[in-house]
């Protein structure tokens, strides 16, 4: 057979970094990947996992030069997706992040 299991034949990625002053920024990001190819293991057929975009995006507060805060969410519009046959991903995830380097 001429397909790579699970994996995506294309994929578009973009992403950007507005930053408002040297405080405050704000990141976003989005995916898109074509359909999967997968080969059911009960039949030994060829079959596909439907394409998906993804948006991610963040805020970026930093106070310091060392010290940064993030906010984000994650699959911004909560799209039902899978990479492997059976094996769902995550929906929306919001998160916060402390970094801090010293």
């Amino acid at each position: 057979s001429d397909h790579i299991d699970e994996v995506s034949e294309h994929k578009v990625y973009l992403s950007d970094l507005y930053k408002l002053n040297d405080f405050v920024s704000f990141f976003a990001k989005v995916e898109w990947n074509s359909e999967r190819w997968f080969q059911d293991f009960n039949t030994g057929e060829w079959k596909t996992l439907d394409d998906f975009w993804l948006v991610d995006t963040k805020a970026i507060l930093t106070p310091m030069n060392n010290f940064a805060f993030e906010a984000g969410v994650l699959n911004l519009f909560d799209e039902n997706y899978e990479l492997s046959q059976g094996f769902p991903r995550e929906g929306r995830t919001f998160f916060l992040t402390f970094r801090g380097t010293f």
